[in-house]
């Protein structure tokens, strides 16, 4: 069967599993010794996947986890602030996530009082909806 009948399929069948399944087979090509066009061409591709996931609302916050990580790990820093924030309405009493984009705060080297006015959100959200 071919990539493209493949990913036709998953995308018909929106089905979250599936999908956290194929997620974690293009991030296990991605992570393969590859030559250096081939390697960005994967990493495009997970990073393709991700944001069609996120449109189709499939992502679980360990997805979530992973797509920042990798966006870090690529030096896109602007797009995983993005999808940190995107993650935490979609999972507003997730710890993991909270910290996950208070964590990206301190590594991109927003000011203390964004950081602390983001913890506070975190901390306001997570009280009332628990």
């Amino acid at each position: 069967m071919s990539h493209s009948c493949y990913c036709n399929i998953i995308f018909d069948s929106c089905h979250g599993e599936m999908w956290g399944l194929y997620i974690k087979q293009c991030i296990e090509l991605m992570k393969e010794k590859t030559g250096t066009g081939i390697k960005q061409k994967r990493i495009e591709k997970v990073l393709n996947v991700f944001n069609d996931g996120s449109k189709r609302q499939l992502l679980t916050e360990e997805l979530y986890i992973q797509w920042i990580d990798i966006l870090v790990n690529v030096g896109l820093l602007k797009k995983a602030e993005e999808t940190g924030c995107e993650s935490v309405k979609n999972y507003c009493t997730s710890v993991k996530l909270w910290k996950k984009r208070l964590l990206l705060a301190v590594q991109t080297g927003k000011l203390e009082d964004d950081i602390l006015k983001l913890f506070n959100s975190a901390k306001k959200v997570v009280n009332e909806k628990t």
